[in-house]
Parts: structure tokens; sequence; C-alpha cells
């Protein structure tokens, strides 16, 4: 075959896996497509899910608007705002999706991207699996088994939308075999390298960081096994990695500056201890409860009921795919090099101690990652998140023990070869397919999602608008970080006292999520919440009227809880001084620059709770207004 029909029938054949990637990913999110609501209904109902939609509707707003891009005080107004950078800004794609953001909406661009995100990461990964073999059918499951993981699929229903774009491993991977194999020039390489670089950083520093620790593991491996390559090719890589460097820096100089030392930046770990305890043996092997099929064909492959991230899964089928290749290919030097990154990763990602399952005694109380968990970086990053290069190595370790089987069993008859490929595909593939078959189809539309108050706010605030959302919501677009969906919709018409993002606590640059707020604002988060009410005393519920002055808001709205309903209306009536508004189960309150909260104790803002339990709202708050009068009346007598 002449060169130039190779390279067309190569191109055919990228074109057909990304066509199967893109029948996989319509599949598995068909519901919601068939429904015609992509503009309105969220394809994940995750509670992180708003932030995203959120960030995917600021650049453009941004841009448009000539703001800085870099800070906002649509949240967290009147305390400063917050620093795009400190947190996961998904620039990148924001901007790859703007003219779906422009055109449709936020929400349609979210969905979009849930969409495409699997078919533009399949590429790198296609061409990166056809460096391993020759056969399209290997390299295509390979490819599919990468951009449509359990990784993937579970951190899309946890509504985290940059965990699954996955070009930045295969693409690093691809630039360095292109370097050593001649293929790419130093200079070349280090240009795409440095646009990888930046298109990664503007999605997600963590996979950025974690890619970095990976291409270090691989450099030690050369070093250990193939040191004679590495003294060959030091020099080209050298050249790459300075270009890459410099072209990265200048991009990036401004941006990590305003991470690291920018205006609300935060420190330290993001979110504490909590997640330090990485995965579980159990979890690698036994397919994470909820996701694919439900509850059926979970108990079939094996369930883990503890795991909050469920992203650990790969299945019996595939480690034991890449344990028979660690053991039988171990002379190839590609295969000594996975298997060295795939067991340091796997040991990092078990976080501080080792558990055979979430819950049980540790098998160890002592892990690696101990030895880093405070290092700079390090301490940024959430180690049960490394499965993901863990994955992405057991994968190409699978591949190349198909690729040495395909070619060991050349010369057998070819029904033999199809039905021994046909039974190893099914034992690798199909508990994956069971696992990672779809993300949580919403049915929610914004119709029923958005609550009326929030639409009519949107259309009949005032002037400079700052609106307090008493608790955050329990259901609509987003749940409890709803509100940023619903003000993303309303294109930043109005302003949020609060937010989903990191924010520095008071009088420190830790993580609010890791050292709660005291004073004043400790108080506005912590004393009502969608489960429960912790009653005020007077002089807590002139701190918060305080703070609502302080911050110059104008509108406070009260949203329905799951319990203690009457409390909540109760308290926050009690702080206002005056009766609600009500729209469909939702009170709002305008804020006048006089607000004092009524002088009532908290066994009388109790007793009118009481009394008025499973009345209307509105005779709950007439209670606490009437028994605040009576106190006055006594006082002036």
């Amino acid at each position: 075959m002449s060169s130039e029909r190779r390279s067309t029938f190569i191109r055919y054949e990228l074109l057909t896996c990304l066509g199967i990637v893109a029948l996989f990913s319509i599949a598995s999110n068909g519901s919601l497509i068939t429904s015609g609501h992509l503009a309105s209904a969220l394809m994940t109902p995750g509670g992180d899910v708003a932030e995203q939609v959120w960030c995917l509707a600021w650049l453009p707003h941004a841009l448009f608007h000539g703001i800085n891009p870099f800070y906002s005080d649509a949240l967290f107004a009147g305390s400063g705002g917050f620093n795009l950078m400190a947190n996961t800004s998904l620039f990148f794609p924001a901007v790859v999706l703007m003219p779906f953001t422009v055109l449709g909406g936020p929400i349609l661009a979210l969905n979009i991207g849930i969409l495409l995100t699997p078919v533009v990461c399949a590429w790198p990964m296609y061409r990166l699996a056809r460096r391993f073999t020759p056969s399209f059918s290997l390299a295509t499951m390979a490819t599919l088994l990468w951009v449509l993981s359990p990784y993937a699929v579970a951190n899309l229903a946890s509504g985290h939308f940059h965990q699954t774009v996955t070009f930045f491993p295969p693409v690093v991977v691809l630039l360095a075999l292109d370097l050593v194999q001649h293929r790419r020039s130093p200079l070349a390489t280090g240009i795409w390298g440095a646009l990888a670089v930046v298109a990664q950083f503007f999605t997600g520093s963590e996979l950025l960081a974690m890619t970095a620790m990976e291409f270090a593991l691989g450099l030690i491996a050369i070093a250990i096994w193939k040191r004679t390559f590495l003294l060959t090719h030091w020099r080209d890589g050298v050249k790459a990695l300075s270009v890459a460097g410099s072209i990265g820096l200048a991009v990036l100089w401004y941006p990590l500056y305003v991470a690291l030392f920018g205006a609300r930046h935060t420190t330290g770990s993001p979110w504490g201890d909590v997640y330090d305890y990485g995965i579980t043996l159990k979890s690698i092997v036994s397919a994470p409860w909820g996701l694919g099929q439900g509850a059926r064909i979970t108990q079939w492959a094996g369930f883990n009921n503890g795991a909050v991230e469920p992203i650990s899964y790969l299945g019996w089928g595939l480690i034991m795919a890449a344990v028979a290749t660690a053991i039988f290919c171990f002379r190839q030097a590609k295969v000594r090099a996975l298997t060295f990154a795939a067991v340091v990763t796997l040991v990092a990602a078990f976080g501080v101690t080792v558990q055979y399952e979430s819950g049980s005694t540790p098998i160890s109380s002592w892990a690696p990652w101990r030895l880093v968990q405070n290092l700079p970086i390090f301490e940024q990053l959430i180690p049960s998140r490394l499965t993901q290069f863990f994955g992405f190595a057991v994968v190409l370790l699978a591949l190349l023990g198909a690729e040495t089987a395909r070619q060991r069993f050349a010369g057998t008859q070819r029904v033999v070869r199809l039905s021994l490929a046909f039974l190893a595909l099914s034992v690798v593939c199909v508990p994956q397919i069971i696992a990672a078959n779809a993300p949580y189809p919403s049915s929610v539309v914004r119709g029923a999602g958005e609550p009326p108050f929030f639409r009519d706010f949107a259309y009949n605030h005032g002037p400079h608008a700052r609106l307090l959302v008493l608790p955050d919501p329990i259901s609509g677009l987003g749940n409890q970080s709803a509100p940023l969906t619903y003000q993303a919709l309303a294109d930043f018409s109005y302003s949020l006292i609060d937010g989903y993002f990191l924010v520095p606590t008071t009088h420190s640059a830790a993580s609010a999520f890791r050292i709660p707020p005291s004073g004043a604002s400790g108080l506005l988060r912590s004393f009502i919440s969608p489960v429960s009410v912790t009653p005020l005393s007077p002089r807590q519920r002139q701190l918060i009227a305080d703070l609502i002055i302080r911050r110059h808001v104008t509108t406070v709205a009260l949203s329905p809880i799951l319990d203690q309903q009457s409390l909540a209306v109760a308290e926050v009536t009690a702080i206002m001084g005056s009766r609600p508004h009500v729209i469909w189960g939702t009170l709002w309150w305008n804020i006048h620059p006089s607000l004092h909260p009524l002088d009532i104790s908290m066994n009388a803002v109790s007793r009118c709770a009481t009394e008025s339990a499973g009345l209307t709202s509105e005779a709950t708050a007439a209670c606490v207004l009437k028994a605040a009068h009576r106190v006055q009346d006594t006082t002036q007598r």
C-alpha cells in the first residue's frame, strides 16, 4: 500500500473510531437528548454542577463587559468577591463552548460539552494507541476504555465536568514518543507541549500537576532500565522542555501570580484531611453502587457501599490483563515503565492509609502519601484522583498485552483467533461497560427546576441587587449550589452574597471549606441548613442583621427546607423584623438600611414555630411579629 493510500486509510480509521465514541456518548445520554431540553435540563444533577455552569457563563460575560475574568464579585459580594484562579475556572472549555453559551445559554454549553468531550479526547488517545498496535479494533477498544471509563462517568455524575476532559495525558505521551522517534523537532514538540499545558491549566490545574508527577515517574523508570536511551535523547528533551517552559511561563505568569499571590487566594489544603484518605483495594475491582444499569447489574458485578467518589473501578478483567502483561512481557521497555508508573501511582492513590474497603480496619495505618501530604502542590491534590493515571497505565498495559497475543496467534486459524479475541474483549470490557454505561440523566427542566422566585427576581430587581439565599436549596438545577445556576441564567444581573467556590476564611488565607469562617459570616452559614435550624439569641440576630447591612444586601430569600421549616421561617422573620413576601414556597424580604431584628427571646421564637407547625409560612411569620409586639407593649408599660 502506498504511503498516500495508507495515510488516507488511517484517517478513515480515526474518523470511524471517533464516530464509535460519539455513538457511545449519545447512547449514554439518550434520555435527555430525546427530551428536547438540552438548553434547560442538566445532563447531570451532581452537587457541583452549578459551579461548572457558572464558569462556562462567566468568561463570555466578563469578556463582553470588559471585566477582569480572573476575579469576580458576582459571588461573595460585599466580602471581596473571589479568585477564579484559586479555583477550577474551566476557561479553556468555556472558550471552546462559547458559541453555544452565547446562542443557547450555559446549560446548553455544558450539555454539549459533556457529549463532545469523549469524542475530542478520543483523538489523541486513539493516535497513541496506534503507536502501540496496528490493530484498529484494539486501538478503538483502548480509546473507549479511557474516554468513557468509570472514573470519567463517576465524576460526571458528581458534576465534575473538568475531570472528564482527559486529553492531556495521551498528548504528553504522544509528544514524548514523537520526540524520541524523530517525528517532530524539539522546537515543534516544545511549542505543542506549551499549548497543551496552557489548555490543561485553564481546564484544571490539578490534572496538570498530577501529569507532571507521572512524567517524572516515567523518567525515573527510563533512568533505571534504559539509561543508554536517556543519555541518547536527553539533549532533545531539555530543548523541548525549555521551549515549552518558556512559552508556558510567558502565557501563564499572570494567572499563576493571581492564583498564588493575588487577592482572595487560598493556601494549604483546600478541604483538610478528609480527602487524604484515598481509594480502597476493593473499589478497584468492585463496581461502584449506582453506576451503569443500576442495582441488579452492579450486584452481579459486585458493589461498594462506602465510597464517596466511586472513581477507582477498573474490574477484574482489565486488572488481570494488565498483570499478565507485566509478568509475561516485562522484557519490553514500555511494559516496565508502565508497570513502574502504575504501581507507584496505585500506592499514592491509597492516601494516608491502606484499606480493603471503606469503613474496615486499615491494612496499614501508614502509607507513603503521608510523606508528601503537607508539601506544596501535593497538599492541593486529592490522592484518590490519581486512579485516573493508574487506569491510564492499566489500559496501555492491557493494550500491549493484547498486541503481543495478537502477534503470537497470527499463524492460527481465523476462527480460533476471532474466538480468543472475543473472549478476551468480553472479559476486559463487559464489566467496564456495565459500570460506566451512563451518568444520571436528569429529567429536571428549567420550568420545573428553577423556582418561580428566581425567575421573577431575575427580571424584577432593582439596580445593584444583592441576593442572600437562606439556606442553599436542596433541589433544582445544581442541588445545593443551584443559585449559581440561576444567576448564570440571569446573565449575572444580580450578585450573590455567598457562593460555592474556594475563598479564604476569616482573618486567614486558609480555605473556608477547611476552616469555617468565624463571627457573623460563620453564624450566617451555620445557623440554618437544608435539614435543620439552630435557634438564635437576640445578639446573634443582631450580628447577622449588621452583616446584611454591611454587605449591602437588597433582598433575602428563604428556600423551603426538609425539616423545621416553621422554625426557619420564625428565625428569619425575627432577623428581618417584617412580614415576608411569598412566591410558591419561597419567602423573601426587601432590605432597608434601617433593618432592626425583633427584640424577642429564643423561647418565644421556638414557641411560635411549634404552634404554627403544619400551618402556612405566613401564619408562622404573623405569630413571631405578634409576639414581638406584645414584648414591645410590655416594655413600654
